[in-house]
């Protein structure tokens, strides 16, 4: 999806669910890691994450994308628009809006490691260095079983 069919999709999300005529600017972000998106206020921009087209699919893009209209509708009415706002989660309530984005990555450890002495396992995300560690059970020396 092109940025213009993004812009098109949130103008009419926005006409739909809002009432109101979308005039920010809209962008895709691929810098965006951990979330779907983002308001920013100062410059009346939302920039969406593409990845959550790719691995999530449109629908999970629209309520994201009605995520992110909720606080740019209620910046603009000059109420509450925070999360922890009442009236940011009526109004996601009343849209039918994601309040999470859903992991866009498998949290599944790379690195798997067992003490030599014990057995006990590691899970790791991250390599560590062997020669550094000890087993927090029985401090028997460390190796790397599974990458």
């Amino acid at each position: 999806m092109k940025e213009r069919d993004l812009e098109h999709l949130v103008r009419e999300i926005a006409a739909q669910n809002f009432a109101f005529s979308f005039q920010g600017q809209v962008t895709w972000n691929p810098r965006l890691r951990t979330t779907g998106g983002r308001f920013i206020p100062r410059q009346d921009r939302l920039e969406f994450n593409p990845k959550v087209l790719e691995i999530l699919g449109k629908d999970t893009l629209i309520g994201i994308i009605k995520h992110e209209l909720c606080h740019y509708y209620l910046f603009h009415r000059g109420q509450p628009y925070q999360h922890k706002d009442k009236a940011f989660k009526d109004l996601l309530k009343s849209v039918d809006g994601l309040r999470f984005t859903p992991a866009l990555e498998d949290n599944v450890p790379r690195y798997i490691y067992r003490c030599k002495r014990c057995g006990q396992k590691y899970y790791r995300q991250r390599r560590m260095n062997i020669k550094k560690y000890a087993c927090g059970k029985c401090r028997g020396p460390i190796s790397l079983i599974d990458r």
